[in-house]
């Protein structure tokens, strides 16, 4: 079985950690300043990333040395979160500046903005792959927590009272369970993926806490001390809660961002995608119950009969968006 990989924005640099003979290192693809939000991919190694100082999403290999390669840079401002769809091979990311959520492939191509409304500061982004679900946070002058399908539509709110600022958010796909951490309160809560059975877990006291993250055995956190953010942490603390302590812990002028780890049952998973099978030419994005959307960009192909030859033919159309 591959190393589990930790992997965080740290000041200027991506630092990668192999989860449990904690051998690190570090990664700086060129150009890089302030990196954001962070992700890898299991099946290509490829590690992807944002920087809010040059407004960019970029990616570089993590098993092949070399310089990174930007896959966005346009319209870009804060891009706040990011998920991989290792499932269906796709790059989902929030801008809190914009107030979008957008979707392109995992080389940076057939990019779309999925939901442009009704968002003031998008946080943390996860997804649901084999269900397709995304579900997503808002810190800003409405806070809450959302869920939509894999093209945007059909949002629904799932938490949106005694909530401050929800900057950090991930999924718990065995037990179909949301965890996140509010910036203000505090609070580590849990909530059920239709939005029932809300708990509160745990409180982090005097820390300021920017992403979480959980594995197989354990959930992660980071961020700083809220009266000295240059002392950053991460925080390593069972699924029972019982045992916590420093992960990772260089002191002074440490500043942890972004985090990402996948759990090994989540990276090992497959499950044929819908899309593969289907007719879009370009960006396929999962919906529930087997269904896909093609978006603008992209052609639809239908079957129809040829009346005079009682044939089979195969008519393209152009369209904005083609659903099956």
């Amino acid at each position: 079985m591959p190393p589990q990989l930790v992997i965080m924005a740290e000041n200027s640099t991506i630092r990668i950690i192999q989860r449990y003979n904690e051998v690190n290192f570090v990664v700086k693809p060129d150009g890089i300043i302030d990196p954001l939000a962070v992700d890898y991919d299991p099946r290509t190694q490829y590690l992807y990333y944002s920087d809010r100082e040059t407004h960019i999403i970029g990616r570089i290999s993590i098993e092949v040395p070399d310089n990174g390669s930007v896959l966005h840079s346009e319209n870009i401002l804060e891009p706040f979160g990011m998920r991989i769809d290792v499932n269906s091979r796709l790059l989902y990311w929030t801008d809190a500046e914009l107030g979008t959520i957008s979707v392109s492939n995992l080389d940076g191509e057939y990019r779309n903005t999925i939901i442009d409304t009704d968002l003031n500061k998008p946080g943390a982004i996860v997804t649901e792959p084999f269900k397709g679900y995304i579900y997503f946070t808002d810190w800003g002058s409405d806070p809450k927590i959302e869920r939509a399908e894999g093209d945007g539509k059909n949002r629904l709110v799932l938490v949106n009272s005694d909530i401050v600022s929800p900057r950090s958010l991930t999924i718990d796909l065995e037990e179909r369970a949301l965890y996140w951490i509010d910036a203000v309160t505090n609070n580590l809560e849990t909530i059920n993926f239709d939005g029932t059975s809300r708990k509160m877990l745990r409180n982090l006291f005097h820390e300021t806490v920017f992403s979480l993250a959980l594995d197989d055995n354990a959930f992660f956190c980071n961020g700083y001390y809220s009266p000295e953010p240059e002392n950053g942490y991460i925080h390593l603390f069972d699924r029972d809660l019982q045992t916590f302590g420093y992960y990772v812990r260089w002191g002074f002028g440490k500043y942890y961002k972004g985090i990402s780890l996948r759990p090994h049952r989540e990276s090992d998973a497959f499950v044929p995608d819908t899309c593969p099978s289907a007719d879009c030419k370009g960006l396929c994005l999962p919906r529930p119950n087997g269904h896909h959307t093609c978006l603008k960009g992209m052609y639809c192909f239908e079957t129809r009969k040829n009346p005079r030859r009682n044939q089979l033919f195969i008519y393209m159309y152009g369209v904005t968006t083609c659903e099956y």
